[in-house]
């Protein structure tokens, strides 16, 4: 596992782009297959709370104060495979929407 850097006390937040598979349901014809069966580009902001050779772990939720016994919510893992862009989150704002 990668350390991750901090900052204020609160991990690194990401912007990945990456490659998803997609599905259907039924039968399908081949305009059908063409249409349907491409994989999905998605996006995630979150905060990097894990990281190593083969995925990363973003947390889309994170609370605050040292009570707080488990401090990350909703967490997503993401195969270093299906990455295709990883930055910070500024990238996110300086992408333009396709």
């Amino acid at each position: 596992m990668i350390e991750r850097k901090r900052v204020n006390g609160q991990p690194e937040i990401a912007y990945v782009e990456w490659i998803d598979s997609t599905r259907t349901e039924g039968w399908c014809t081949a305009r059908e297959i063409e249409d349907a069966c491409t994989p999905m580009e998605c996006c995630t902001v979150g905060f990097l709370v894990r990281e190593d050779d083969r995925a990363i772990v973003l947390a889309l939720n994170t609370a605050r104060g040292e009570h707080v016994g488990s401090p990350y919510g909703s967490l997503m893992t993401i195969p270093r495979a299906s990455i295709t862009l990883r930055a910070g989150a500024e990238a996110f704002y300086a992408r333009k929407a396709k």
